[in-house]
Order: structure tokens, then C-alpha cells, then sequence
């Protein structure tokens, strides 16, 4: 329980720190931003992410053994947060650590321009994901479905939020919407 609290408040305080990254007019309030989603990746929700990753393997493997994929919430639990644990550690973070290293760059130089990088749009997808994800986590450990369909509903719920979130309102947030 302490694990998913630590990973919900880091996963939450990342994409308040990046939306403020988003709104920021200056390279220099952009950086720091970068700077603090960079830290909190690595103080808080990784070391949450393993917390989990450790009492939830131990309470599965000593509980369920190799039948948990017949759960379909459990399996769904164990199949989403693998491929977020995994996903957030390749495309996510090397996005910010990207993002921290050409902001600081163009900081720097007199006549830096604001670094095009935020505009990615896979790792944006993949950071908007992370929330819906996790909640949907949450969802299948709280509620405990034991119909596939609610899992496969849950995913396509979490993708389409952070299409949403992607494609419609960071751009608008960036001012980059054409109004």
C-alpha cells in the first residue's frame, strides 16, 4: 500500500511539474521544471515502482504462484504495471532526461530558442498514460473484476485519456492550437 501511494504521489507530482514545463515562457523556468520531474523520477517514483514491484511479486508468487494468470484482474495488474515499469524507464524517462539536457543548453546560450522537444508526440503519449494507467491499476486491485472485457474497457478508457490529453489539450495549454 505504501509503494502505490509513493508511486501515485510521484506519477501525479511529474505531470504537475511538467505541465508547468508546458506553460512556461522561459527556458529557464522550463529547465527547472525539467530538472525537478528528472528528480522526482528518480526519488520518488521509481523507488515506489519497486516498492510494489517487491511486495507485490513476493505476495503473488507466495499466494497465486503461476495461476495469477488466470485472474483476470491480477493478470491485468501484473501485465499493465510491467509494461509501465518498463515503458516509464526507456521512452519517458529519456524523454526528460532529453528535455532537462537541451533546455539547459539553450539556457545557456544567449540566443537559445525554446527546444522543440516537448512536442514529441510518443513520449508525451506514453508520460499522459502513466496516470490513467496506474488509476486503472488501482481499479483492478480495488474492485477485482473477474471479467476480461472490464480489463480491455479499462485500457481502452486509459488510452483515449491520454490521446485526449496529447493531441487536444496540451497543445491548447502550449498555446499551440492556432487561436
Amino acid at each position: 500500500m505504501v509503494g502505490a501511494m509513493v508511486l501515485g504521489l510521484g506519477l501525479f507530482a511529474v505531470w504537475v511539474f511538467d505541465l508547468v514545463g508546458r506553460r512556461a515562457a522561459s527556458l529557464d523556468t522550463i529547465a527547472a521544471a525539467a530538472k525537478r520531474v528528472a528528480l522526482l523520477y528518480d526519488a520518488v517514483v521509481v523507488p515506489g515502482a519497486l516498492l510494489i514491484m517487491a511486495s507485490g511479486g513476493w505476495t503473488i508468487v507466495t499466494i497465486h504462484g503461476s495461476s495469477f494468470l488466470e485472474i483476470p484482474w491480477l493478470a491485468g495488474m501484473v501485465i499493465l504495471f510491467s509494461l509501465e515499469f518498463v515503458e516509464g524507464n526507456t521512452i519517458t524517462r529519456l524523454f526528460f532526461l532529453r528535455l532537462r539536457r537541451t533546455t539547459a543548453a539553450a539556457a545557456a546560450d544567449p540566443h537559445g530558442q525554446m527546444p522543440d522537444v516537448q512536442r514529441s508526440f510518443l513520449p508525451s503519449f506514453t508520460h499522459f498514460l502513466d496516470i490513467p494507467v496506474f488509476v486503472l491499476i488501482m481499479s483492478l486491485g480495488i474492485f477485482k473484476p473477474t471479467e476480461w472485457s472490464v480489463l480491455i474497457l479499462g485500457c481502452v478508457l486509459a488510452v483515449a485519456v491520454a490521446l485526449a490529453q496529447t493531441i487536444y489539450f496540451i497543445p491548447r495549454l502550449n498555446g499551440q492550437d492556432g487561436h
